[in-house]
């Protein structure tokens, strides 16, 4: 099972009640942006981050919810906060597009009260807190604020007291599956140590593929593709019919490093059940660049359509599914 990621999300626009396409992939870009005034160059993370929110986004919109572009950065900016990235948070914030900036997202956010309702409302558009999880705080969270002379709390501390509630395992016994290390943990790149075919290997070590770092809070299991890197290694002509005649084995050895990276992440961590998987096919454009030389626009798009299909027709009979991203 094959699931196309869009570059672009439906959202409402509040001014005139329709939906309107959000760029997904500029909003990556704002995400790597704001990564990289940190300091930061793992791609990964900003990867997951988003990947995990789409999917809260998408399950959403199957239940009837609508969400406008405020509410995306709202969660998107949640979602730094509540996974350690407070310094990303503030400078996705601080540099957002001019059009978002009179509604932009607060931070940490203006008290206000709540009520039950509203808590369980706010909760369940927290992508770094599990759905199971949100009865239990419903439960233990008003006596927590109470119990500290809060009757006014910014969506921040109560993202933050939730967490907590999840993370450092103050919920009730009956909450036990949900048992979390309270340190986050990775698997960086360097310790996957697959036990991967020959060719799968081969293409490892050419880094055409590269299996990216995963942690408990971000179960997301990503592998990197460079396609046009499959011709840095032999003598034959960069063509639409030879990079055709590679899929098939490249596609394989994909399908392999993620069946056994998520079987290593349920033996690490099972108590998050099902997890993510995604195959993402990076530098596109200059591979199209690469294998068309007659410079035509609309000739350009048509390989990159056949392209993308031939692709998708690979991933067809995964077992599990698997969202298959271009960029």
């Amino acid at each position: 099972m094959i699931l196309v990621s869009s570059n672009a999300l439906l959202v409402l626009d509040p001014s005139s009640g329709s939906l309107v396409s959000l760029d997904w992939e500029g909003l990556r870009q704002e995400v790597t942006a704001a990564f990289q005034r940190c300091a930061m160059q793992e791609d990964w993370v900003g990867d997951s981050l988003l990947q995990v929110l789409q999917e809260r986004l998408q399950l959403g919109r199957a239940e009837g919810m609508e969400f406008t572009e405020q509410d995306v950065r709202r969660m998107l900016v949640g979602v730094l906060d509540a996974s350690g990235f407070t310094d990303v948070a503030r400078e996705f914030i601080v540099h957002a597009p001019k059009a978002q900036v009179a509604e932009q997202v607060e931070f940490p956010g203006q008290l206000r009260s709540w009520t039950a309702q509203s808590l369980e409302d706010f909760l369940k558009h927290q992508p770094e807190i599990p759905e199971s999880a949100v009865p239990a705080i419903l439960e233990a969270l008003p006596q927590m604020l109470s119990g500290a002379g809060y009757p006014l709390v910014s969506e921040a501390l109560v993202r933050e007291f939730s967490r907590h509630l999840v993370h450092l395992q103050n919920l009730p016994p009956e909450c036990g599956a949900l048992s979390v290390q309270s340190r986050v943990q990775y698997i960086p790149s360097g310790e996957w140590q697959l036990p991967l075919s020959e060719e799968s290997q081969r293409l490892l070590d050419r880094r055409v593929l590269l299996l990216q770092p995963v942690s408990d809070i971000l179960p997301v299991s990503i592998v990197q593709c460079r396609l046009a890197r499959l011709f840095d290694f032999d003598d034959a002509p960069s063509c639409e019919a030879g990079l055709l005649s590679r899929l098939p084995s490249v596609a394989s050895a994909v399908q392999e490093c993620l069946v056994l990276m998520r079987g290593k992440m349920t033996q690490r961590w099972p108590e998050l059940g099902d997890m993510s998987a995604v195959v993402r096919f990076v530098e596109f454009e200059a591979l199209l660049q690469l294998l068309d030389l007659s410079r035509r626009r609309r000739e350009r798009r048509e390989l990159g359509a056949r392209l993308q299909k031939a692709i998708l027709g690979h991933f067809v009979s995964s077992p599990f599914p698997i969202v298959v991203r271009f960029s």
